[in-house]
């Protein structure tokens, strides 16, 4: 079977004339442990992968796939390819069976994994499992089977940790990560500090570090608005490792036009040809309340011009 990709990762470029402002300045207050210099791709680290002996044994086996690997655990992020055939009764068992079977090379902890989910559309069926390793939740530790009509598997991703130790008693007490957490914030209210330990798994250069980490909620209001803070807080050192506010908000300036340009990055061929911005030609757009469609080099005028009143609303971010 031949395999015409298109991968794309959608952005829209708006027009000077319509600008969107998110969270202004509480970017200041937003931390992040994953290194800048991590989050480029490292093509010579995707291509030692590729050639390795699981990844090529597996090709061996079943065809024609192509795969984006996990920088941190050297296991596919994303695969695709030829339908490969499973045995079971349900969507679990063929999932769990592939797994097991087809994927035993990479040592998935399969005895840490547990489904989280099975969504089916009219087209396919998603199984998603997450890690728990010695009764703690691995933050962004995950696995994803992705099965056609037939109950063959046609994708995966193998975000899961093999080989976590660490320390599972913690040195630094709750209200040590309650002043971490709370650090540089300001009109806060509530703050709540989840019983339950978790595992981060951290990204190093080519490869992860674990962490034991206390997951603490900051509530606060800034300047009329909420906020709320989830925070990832490393229960023997204290470090914040991570911040984010779960409400987002959403300001236009008091100038708004209603002039639209949207590209989006392609692959157009493969993956292994660069990417090109290309114009989202024919795309819909809904206009007070009524649908328009960008041309075909993206552009849409909807004669919709002069000042507007500018309002600010908010929202709760969706599951991390």
């Amino acid at each position: 079977m031949s395999i015409r990709t298109l991968l794309v990762t959608s952005v829209l470029f708006l027009s000077s004339q319509l600008v969107t402002a998110f969270h202004g300045d509480r970017h200041a207050a937003t931390v992040t442990y994953i290194r800048p210099e991590l989050t480029t791709m490292d093509p010579a680290w995707q291509a030692e992968l590729r050639h390795r002996v699981q990844w090529r044994s597996f090709l061996g086996a079943h065809g024609l796939w192509w795969a984006e690997f996990n920088t941190t655990n050297a296991m596919p992020h994303r695969a695709f390819g030829e339908p490969i055939a499973t045995t079971g009764s349900d969507p679990i068992s063929r999932a769990t069976g592939f797994l097991q079977n087809q994927l035993a090379m990479y040592a998935l902890p399969m005895d840490e994994l547990s489904v989280s989910g099975v969504y089916p559309t009219q087209k396919h069926t998603y199984v998603h499992f997450i890690q728990t390793h010695n009764g703690l939740p691995v933050l962004n530790g995950r696995v994803m089977v992705k099965l056609d009509l037939q109950g063959r598997v046609i994708a995966f991703g193998l975000d899961a940790y093999p080989s976590i130790d660490i320390a599972l008693d913690p040195v630094q007490n709750e209200a040590v990560a309650i002043a971490s957490a709370s650090s540089g914030l300001t009109g806060i209210g509530n703050v709540a500090v989840s019983p339950q330990l978790h595992v981060l798994p951290v990204p190093v250069y080519r490869g992860v570090e674990h962490h034991l980490v206390r997951v603490v909620e900051v509530s606060a209001t800034e300047n009329g608005m909420p906020a709320r803070w989830e925070c990832w807080v490393d229960a023997n050192t204290g470090e914040l490792l991570y911040r984010q506010d779960q409400v987002m908000h959403h300001a236009p300036p008091a100038s708004a036009g209603a002039e639209v340009t949207a590209t989006s990055t392609v692959f157009t061929q493969n993956p292994y040809i660069p990417a090109t911005v290309q114009p989202l030609a024919n795309l819909r757009a809904v206009v007070n309340g009524l649908s328009e469609y960008l041309d075909p080099l993206g552009y849409l005028n909807t004669g919709i011009g002069g000042r507007s009143t500018p309002r600010s609303s908010w929202m709760v971010a969706g599951a991390r």
